[in-house]
């Protein structure tokens, strides 16, 4: 390699080196706001009666609007009823919102989804219960549930809420 080719490598290298170390540092800025509503907040959900992160989930997706929370083995090919995943909705470091699932399957051409979502500026629920139906028109079907309807369904599973 001449003088010219080495330069060009060092150079590419040192450039690599910037851009790698400004993404690690980027990852790191978003880090706190999403640490601070993940599992360290689970008392407070609790307090308020919304699903709390389970202990072996990992965060995902983390950035500045958020993270969702999930773990490997919950992954769709899961056929018991579960708490599937936990997405944390931030702004400028304020909590907004927090969207809980459940999934479960039904048998071989049924599967069911509960979604609870959480306000936090309005102090309000909004669930959902979606039903997929194999090699079907339509393929899904949505039904919006009150709070009480939704918990009665998550029973039904042999869940529970918090």
């Amino acid at each position: 390699m001449d003088v010219m080719g080495r330069r060009q490598s060092i150079a590419l290298a040192i450039i690599m080196a910037g851009l790698v170390t400004g993404c690690i540092q980027n990852r790191t800025k978003v880090w706190p706001a999403a640490e601070e509503f993940g599992r360290s907040f689970n008392i407070r959900r609790g307090e308020l009666g919304l699903p709390k992160i389970e202990d072996d989930w990992i965060a995902h997706d983390l950035d500045s609007t958020g993270a969702v929370w999930m773990d490997g083995s919950h992954r769709l090919s899961r056929k018991d009823a579960h708490h599937f995943a936990k997405e944390v909705t931030i702004d400028h470091g304020r909590l907004i919102a927090e969207e809980d699932s459940y999934n479960k399957f039904n048998n071989d051409s049924v599967s069911s989804r509960l979604i609870y979502l959480y306000s936090f500026g309005s102090k309000t629920w909004d669930c959902k219960l979606i039903t997929h139906y194999y090699r079907a028109f339509p393929p899904s079907v949505s039904e919006q549930l009150d709070l009480a309807e939704a918990d009665s369904v998550l029973n039904s599973w042999g869940l529970s809420r918090n």
